[in-house]
């Protein structure tokens, strides 16, 4: 099957009323909120970089399983109790796009009904040079992510990352 719509040219805007109406440290679940209805995505959470401990720190999230929140609360390179994809994509400065991420060892069960899954997207937030964090987003089937989507979403992580750096 096709993979789903992009998200539509009102994401930015959606993203700016968000920024513009609620208290910056109210805004970041409304804003994953709104990326995950935008890209038909089936759960998502955003990781904040804390730069003293270079970790990531879970700040929202929308359908995660227990165990997916687990394995994000506290990213830090090496540990097994958390998955650190979204650290190295951070660090690295690049977005991973995980197929068939059930039938993949390194990704946890990030969602209750992950046989259906069917790609992860894990992109890295940055102000400039400054990382502020991932974004991790996940498909379920019939729906999935390509580079395309990633690329389409240049312009409202701008958005977002000024609502993290507003945080």
């Amino acid at each position: 099957p096709p993979p789903g719509p992009p998200p539509g040219p009102g994401l930015d805007e959606r993203l700016r009323q968000i920024a513009a109406t609620a208290a910056p440290e109210e805004a970041l679940d409304p804003a994953l909120r709104a990326i995950v209805d935008s890209t038909n995505a089936h759960a998502g959470a955003i990781c904040l970089f804390d730069p003293r401990y270079g970790l990531l720190r879970l700040a929202a999230e929308v359908g995660l399983s227990d165990e997916g929140c687990k394995r994000l609360r506290s990213v830090r390179r090496g540990d097994p109790d958390s998955w650190d994809i979204p650290l190295h994509g951070l660090i690295n400065r690049r977005a991973y796009l995980i197929e068939s991420a059930p039938r993949n060892r390194y990704v946890p069960r990030l969602v209750e009904a992950a046989a259906s899954v069917r790609t992860v997207t894990c992109v890295p937030l940055y102000a400039g040079s400054t990382p502020l964090g991932s974004l991790v987003l996940i498909a379920a089937a019939p729906r999935y992510f390509t580079e395309r989507d990633i690329r389409i979403l240049e312009g409202p992580l701008r958005e977002l990352a000024a609502i993290i750096q507003a945080a």
